[in-house]
């Protein structure tokens, strides 16, 4: 089953009779994948620290959500 939809939407029966892969690649992904690759090889100190501003980041934003729900209750 193929489909030329940029995001689309099979029905649950559909979706539990077949794997859906997504083969849709940009040239920005590519680049960017390219980079983290590189950056890992050539610089690790430097991925430790993006990864360590990453996860920071999710954590901030998952304090942030638990304060909003705590405002609005």
């Amino acid at each position: 089953m193929t489909t030329t939809l940029p995001n689309p939407h099979y029905t649950p029966e559909t979706s539990v009779k077949v794997t859906i892969l997504n083969f849709a690649i940009t040239q920005a992904g590519l680049e960017e994948q390219m980079l983290n690759l590189l950056i890992s090889l050539e610089m690790p100190e430097l991925q430790d620290k993006k990864n360590q501003i990453v996860e920071d980041n999710a954590k901030s934003a998952q304090v942030s959500y638990e304060i909003e729900d705590k405002i609005l209750a």
